[in-house]
């Protein structure tokens, strides 16, 4: 199995390295292009206007390469750029550090790579773990943050694993697939939609508000779940987290599991049944 490994936390982020020391051991290589420092909420955000850089800083079989741009970035510099991979089975983006759910998947940099693989013909795994203290808020974690409360011991070898089960055999079509870790890190995978914040109008607080001047968190205070309702549709990959489960979102176009093929329900259903 041939992968390539990527995220939106940057090079140093636990998460990625948690993830890539459990796929070096099931893995004929991972190579790993990687942005060069935190670009969460860059979602499918690229560089066209100048060139962007790639420098391998570990070599051998499963070489390390960090990139001055986004992921969207990293994952065209690896797939089409001449000397970085070749004959990849799967992309898998993460793990980050906090969740990635509902309308997440349009803004997420973890989100985005993996759509951005898809659109190049090779399947990907989006992953992410939710915050420990179990907030549901889209700003959960502080950009430039690293939290030392995140613990991947269990969610890496099961995301390495859920990469093995859907890159062999490979999808009749690129499938790309957003999962979603609870803070338990307990509950068994099930298959969900995008779920829906619901914010007021208007009711986003000021952080200061100075005559003509005004400061606000456009997602919310970081980690406040009071800036939200949750539309409380069954099956959502919302409801799954506050179960304990591990959702398993398929980001196909429109992002629903409707129109999947029989062959790729059976993806879905080892991943869920395993």
């Amino acid at each position: 199995m041939r992968l390539l490994l990527t995220n939106d936390d940057g090079i140093e982020a636990d998460g990625l390295q948690a993830l890539r020391s459990e796929l070096l051991s099931r893995c004929d290589s991972v190579v790993t292009v990687v942005p060069e420092s935190n670009r969460s909420g860059y979602s499918r955000a690229c560089t066209f206007a100048r060139p962007v850089v790639v420098t391998q800083i570990d070599g051998g079989r499963h070489p390390v390469f960090v990139c001055d741009g986004t992921p969207v970035d990293c994952v065209r510099a690896a797939i089409l750029g001449h000397g970085v991979t070749r004959d990849l089975d799967l992309v898998v983006s993460g793990i980050n550090h906090g969740a990635n759910l509902g309308e997440d998947v349009h803004y997420s940099g973890t989100v985005g790579a993996g759509l951005e693989a898809g659109q190049l013909g090779v399947s990907a795994l989006c992953v992410s773990q939710q915050a420990p203290t179990g907030t549901m808020a889209f700003n959960d974690v502080a950009i430039g943050s690293v939290d030392a409360s995140f613990d991947f011991r269990r969610s890496a070898p099961r995301a390495a694993e859920m990469a093995a089960l859907l890159a062999e055999p490979a999808p009749v079509m690129p499938l790309v697939l957003n999962v979603n870790f609870p803070a338990s890190q307990t509950g068994k995978p099930v298959v969900t939609t995008p779920g829906r914040r619901i914010y007021a109008h208007g009711g986003l607080r000021a952080e200061y508000d100075n005559e003509n001047r005004r400061a606000f968190y456009l997602f919310g205070r970081p980690g406040d779940d009071a800036e939200f309702e949750l539309d409380p549709t069954p099956g959502s990959d919302f409801d799954a987290l506050a179960n304990d489960q591990i959702s398993i979102t398929p980001l196909t176009t429109p992002f629903t599991s409707a129109g999947l093929s029989a062959e790729d329900w059976a993806v879905l259903d080892r991943l869920v049944t395993r």
